[in-house]
């Protein structure tokens, strides 16, 4: 059975754990004037979304010529070492230079193993960052888990749900992009550049990246920080009692998940990518909102990036023309699917809690 404990609506808890981890009753004397904030209050949490846009950005281009300078050592000491053994020589001076120019430039091609390593190696340094923020802002946010949780079939028939609407996803959005390339021959371009797979080993290291570090650190930032500081923008906060006790209208929410969602589009630097990123930010903000566990969000992420995977399979089998027809029809019918497990999941309103 689905669990219809979430079926309430939002009631304020009888009490908000302060800083000493006892419950604080004060935040309720404010309730009642729940009201429109301030510009001032605006302008800071919109301000603090641009501020994790940056450090998003800036923490990640930072990272890049310091891992691969490491990656160039490690490339000159591991061919010098191989050079040894096979001259009985040590390497000259300007041999290890040709070696770190080598290794240098084996780290700039996204292609090669170096260069997918240095890529996810940042990603890495930018999880660390956001999941430091993550942890401090959700503990007083908008989005805290539901209590009581999902009964451990529902959480099951919700991983089956958000998987199967990767697919649908993924498969339904290859075929309107394959239906408007003629319109947009110049920007197309750009994006099958960009989307070249890596090949040979390079592959596996890509495939962790695209299908769980990209998911887990997107997610975090985008839903975890990114929603949180839009609703704060747009609700009452503070930094005593956090959002303990202040409703969130529908308005509020998915104007908060647009901003984050637009955010999430322009990350990805491409215009086409960009499109459905839009879109794919807004339902990812949704499945959090409803679920109050960043996980569920990560995995259908990590669902969609996989299906990139498999789409060419049914491609393969049928001629290019027929291939799109199916394709597409495929991806309705999984996210019909996909809606029928998880449409008495999400579609209900979560009950608010501490």
């Amino acid at each position: 059975m689905i669990d219809e404990t979430r079926n309430a609506s939002p009631v304020p808890p009888a009490g908000c754990p302060n800083e000493d981890g006892a419950e604080d009753h004060t935040f309720l004397d404010g309730l009642e004037s729940q009201g429109p904030v301030g510009l001032g209050h605006k302008v800071k949490w919109i301000a603090a979304m641009a501020g994790v846009f940056l450090l998003f950005i800036v923490v990640q281009v930072a990272a890049l010529p310091t891992l691969r300078g490491l990656s160039a050592g490690f490339h000159a000491i591991r061919e010098a070492e191989t050079y040894a053994l096979e001259t009985g020589e040590a390497p000259s001076e300007a041999e290890i230079a040709r070696l770190q120019e080598e290794g240098l430039q084996s780290s700039l091609d996204s292609s090669s193993v170096e260069g997918q390593m240095v890529e996810a190696s940042a990603q890495l340094v930018v999880l660390g960052v956001m999941y430091l923020m993550w942890h401090r802002v959700r503990k007083r946010g908008f989005v805290p888990p539901r209590a009581p949780g999902f009964s451990k079939r529902t959480v099951y028939r919700i991983f089956a749900g958000l998987a199967i609407a990767g697919m649908g996803f993924q498969f339904t959005c290859s075929t309107l992009l394959t239906l408007i390339v003629p319109f947009f021959e110049g920007a197309f371009a750009e994006y099958d550049a960009l989307m070249q797979p890596a090949v040979g080993d390079a592959a596996y290291v890509e495939f962790i990246s695209i299908v769980i570090l990209a998911p887990v650190l997107e997610e975090m930032c985008c839903r975890g920080v990114m929603l949180e500081f839009g609703l704060r923008a747009l609700r009452p906060w503070s930094s005593r009692t956090g959002a303990c006790g202040v409703d969130v209208p529908s308005k509020a929410f998915w104007l908060a998940n647009f901003l984050q969602a637009s955010a999430f589009a322009v990350l990805h630097l491409n215009v086409i990518q960009g499109s459905y990123a839009l879109v794919l930010g807004m339902v990812f903000g949704y499945v959090y909102w409803r679920t109050g566990k960043l996980r569920y969000p990560i995995a259908l992420h990590a669902a969609v990036n996989a299906s990139s995977y498999l789409i060419n399979v049914p491609a393969s089998m049928l001629p290019p023309r027929l291939s799109i027809l199916a394709i597409g029809v495929l991806g309705i019918a999984l996210l019909a699917l996909a809606w029928r497990l998880l449409k008495s999941i999400l579609a209900t309103q979560p009950s608010r809690g501490v």
